[in-house]
Parts: C-alpha cells; sequence; structure tokens
C-alpha cells in the first residue's frame, strides 16, 4: 500500500522523509516532523496518524526512537494494522511492522535512516531505495526523491503508485514540502515540482523566511 523513508543529515541535522502510495493524499497522512525534534512516517492497512502527532510529542519530551515506537505501538490495541518508523534528533531509529499488514511487508533501521514498506510489489524495493539514497550527493531532498524513484524500476505499490510526497525540515533552512495528492506518476511529477522550486525568484522568497535559528529574519 505504502512505501516511505526518513532521514537525518549528520552534517547539518536536517531531517527529511518522503513516501508514495496507491490512494490519494498520502503527504498529509503519512509523513510528520519537526525541525531539531525527528521524523515519523505511519502507515499501515489501517493509518493511525495520532502516531505523528504523539510520537512528536514524545521526542520533544525526551523520548528516543525505539522508545516512541514502544510506547505508542503499546497502547495501541490495533497495532497489528500498523506500521511505523520513528527518526530522533539524533539519528536513532526504530520501527514496527504488524502482522496483520498486506504482504509483501518490512521495514529497514540504521543510524540517519529507515524504510517501511506494506503491500510491495518487492521487498528488494526497500533495500534498493536504500543503496540509491546512501550513494547520492547533494541536498537531502534531492536524496530523498533519487531514493523514491527506484520504485520506477522496481515496482513499489503493487497497485501502482497514485500519490507521494517529500518533506525536508531544518533549524536553519525554509522547510520544503512537496505533495503530489493525485496523479498518474506522482514521483515524477514531484521532480517537476521541484524544479519550480529551485528558480532562483522562489528561493529568493525561501531565504526570507523565519526559521528556528533565525526567526526573526525577513
Amino acid at each position: 500500500m505504502t512505501f516511505s523513508l526518513i532521514a537525518r543529515d549528520p552534517a547539518t541535522g536536517e531531517l527529511g522523509a518522503a513516501v508514495a502510495t496507491g490512494g490519494p493524499c498520502v503527504g498529509g497522512y503519512v509523513l510528520h516532523l519537526q525541525p531539531g525534534v525527528g521524523a515519523i512516517a505511519t502507515q499501515g492497512y489501517r493509518t493511525n496518524t495520532l502516531y505523528g502527532t504523539r510520537g512528536l510529542r514524545l521526542l520533544e519530551e525526551g523520548a528516543d526512537a525505539q522508545q516512541a515506537v514502544t510506547e505508542l505501538t503499546g497502547h495501541d490495541s490495533g497495532r497489528a494494522y500498523r506500521q511505523l518508523i520513528v527518526l530522533d534528533s539524533r539519528g536513532g531509529t526504530a520501527g514496527w511492522t504488524g502482522d496483520s499488514n498486506t504482504d509483501d511487508k518490512l521495514h529497514v533501521c540504521e543510524n540517519d535512516l529507515a524504510l517501511a514498506g506494506n503491500l510491495l510489489h518487492s521487498t528488494a524495493l526497500l533495500p534498493a531505495m536504500r543503496e540509491t539514497f546512501l550513494a547520492s550527493r547533494g541536498l537531502l531532498i534531492e536524496r530523498l526523491l533519487k531514493a523514491l524513484a527506484v520504485s520506477r524500476e522496481l515496482g513499489g505499490d503493487s497497485r501502482g503508485e497514485w500519490s507521494a510526497a517529500a518533506r525536508v525540515v531544518s533549524m536553519d533552512r525554509a522547510p520544503v514540502d512537496l505533495r503530489v495528492d493525485s496523479d498518474a506518476d506522482p514521483v515524477a511529477r514531484l521532480f517537476e515540482i521541484y524544479e519550480h522550486v529551485l528558480a532562483a525568484d522562489f528561493q529568493t522568497f525561501l531565504r526570507g523566511i523565519p526559521v528556528p535559528n533565525a526567526p526573526e529574519r525577513h
């Protein structure tokens, strides 16, 4: 049904996430990020969007990624239908894939990076996304998009993709929030939208946006 990745750039502290699915409006349901706090992708056969808001609150209060996953799933009677990956501000990651999610399903967690998928065309997708992300250079948003694009070659959602999103948040830079809520090739559309984000006038606009470490910027 859905495949996603969350990542931290250890050089900048930026946090990012990307996702694609066979249904509409995936970005608003799955991706939850807060600069300096963490990133969460919550999905599954019965997505629990409360994992996003509650998980970020736990991270903000000092929990690490594994503690957040344990707390969220431990108090959820529907956890067998959930899939969750969490990244904390120190780069720690943890995940959960309930047994009642539809195959193929798995999650992969390591320092600064976590991936998850269910109802996949092939379990080979997540390792390929991981390798692409780790081998890529450039801004975090660009590396996330490249990893997401691996689905074009290996197949992602077994139904095909219909929506996709990518987000990056930072203490020092304006957020980047790309969403395609309904399109026959949503990952390709994300790349097209990102090209508009790179336009000189829009970059000037972004540099004037207040951020946590420069709240008086104008």
